[in-house]
């Protein structure tokens, strides 16, 4: 059953627009993405939790929920980069490649909004692989990523430049996004998430094959 799954990821994953990408702030994972183990890292209150870490197949989807500490409460989740990425407790998520959660906790009670952000971003030949995290406190009704050449800036990348898009009806999601790129090329990234007429940027990202 685990080898059907990921033979029907990666035919979902060939059929996916390609879109171009490049890296700046970005760490570009060299792990394999069909074959190997990927690890799931995960720290609670700032110390690495063994209980809720793990070595995983590719294409495994994991749920994490984070624990209860003493004194305090849980405000949300953020990923290696320390952004935000989703304010449930709970995460369900595909394992594509290396991961860092980071459950952080508080006195006080985090305000949550809609939020896209790269769980990961890896290399594989001349692709690069975006793995975007989406959540909300109400239905998704699109997410995705932005990319562009040109345009550094957030407000350039919110036009018509080049969308590769989901639809979606969930308050949870992840995606891998199959991007093309050329070595010689920057491309700038952001993801989003659309809630009714609203959309919601994570910052942009700058990457580039040849990092």
């Amino acid at each position: 059953m685990k080898f059907a799954k990921k033979i029907f990821m990666l035919c979902v994953m060939t059929a996916m627009i390609c879109v171009p990408a490049s890296a700046e702030d970005v760490t570009i994972d060299m792990s394999l993405l069909m074959f190997g183990s990927a690890n799931l890292t995960v720290n609670v209150d700032g110390e690495l939790s063994n209980a809720l870490s793990g070595t995983y197949t590719p294409y495994d989807v994991v749920t994490v929920k984070a624990p209860n500490v003493t004194g305090k409460n849980f405000k949300y989740w953020t990923n290696v980069d320390g952004k935000i990425i989703s304010y449930s407790n709970e995460l369900t998520l595909t394992i594509y490649s290396n991961t860092v959660l980071n459950a952080v906790y508080g006195t006080g009670s985090a305000t949550a909004q809609p939020v896209a952000e790269f769980l990961s971003v890896t290399r594989s030949g001349n692709h690069i692989m975006f793995n975007v995290m989406a959540t909300a406190q109400s239905d998704i009704t699109e997410y995705g990523i932005r990319y562009s050449t040109t345009k550094n800036t957030l407000d350039g990348l919110k036009g018509d430049d080049a969308v590769t898009a989901e639809k979606n009806s969930n308050s949870n999601t992840n995606w891998l996004f199959n991007v093309a790129v050329s070595d010689d090329i920057t491309y700038y990234v952001t993801a989003y998430v659309k809630v009714g007429e609203q959309t919601y940027y994570s910052d942009v990202r700058a990457v580039a094959l040849s990092d």
